[in-house]
């Protein structure tokens, strides 16, 4: 008994140590790694600029993905507060029943971003969605990922080593 428990027990821990194979999307602008088992989509549905999201062969509702939508501000000049609270407004806006989990402010190697991760329901779906706005000179990057609340915690892991190798040039 006691080999069965500790074998069930070692096999989740295996897996997760286990290193994914990665592609990696490299823009002029802008870089983002992604498993090679993922689809990068760059037809720019929905204005976003790539879309990236798990090669799968079921049947689902709803594939989660992680996207990238690049707004120019032209003159604009918002501080980081400033477009904390206007995504904040907006998501909350977008998604009934929203609920913040976490927002805040991050300097990562001199550059400052907004950090949200928000939950809430539409088209009859709950969603998590994580959301980091990067405003560099004139220009907005906003990278997203959505997701279904009941497959939130399968793919929290792989889409923050995702989102987190974002790197704009």
């Amino acid at each position: 008994m006691k080999k069965i428990f500790l074998i069930s027990f070692l096999a989740p821990l295996l897996v997760l140590g286990q290193k994914v194979e990665s592609k990696k999307y490299d823009h002029p602008e802008y870089s983002i790694e992604y498993p090679e088992n993922w689809i990068l989509d760059e037809s720019g549905k929905e204005g976003s600029s790539f879309v990236v999201y798990p090669n799968t062969e079921t049947d689902k509702d709803f594939v989660e993905n992680i996207n990238l939508v690049k707004q120019n501000l032209g003159q604009n000049k918002l501080t980081i507060e400033q477009l904390k609270s206007i995504i904040e407004n907006q998501v909350s806006n977008m998604l009934d029943n929203s609920k913040i989990i976490l927002t805040e402010i991050i300097n990562d190697k001199g550059i400052s971003y907004h950090k949200l991760l928000v939950t809430g329901e539409t088209s009859g779906m709950n969603f998590i969605t994580r959301i980091h706005t990067i405003p560099i000179e004139n220009n907005l990057y906003t990278l997203t990922l959505v997701s279904k609340a009941e497959d939130y915690e399968n793919i929290k892991i792989i889409s923050n080593e995702i989102m987190n190798s974002f790197t704009i040039k």
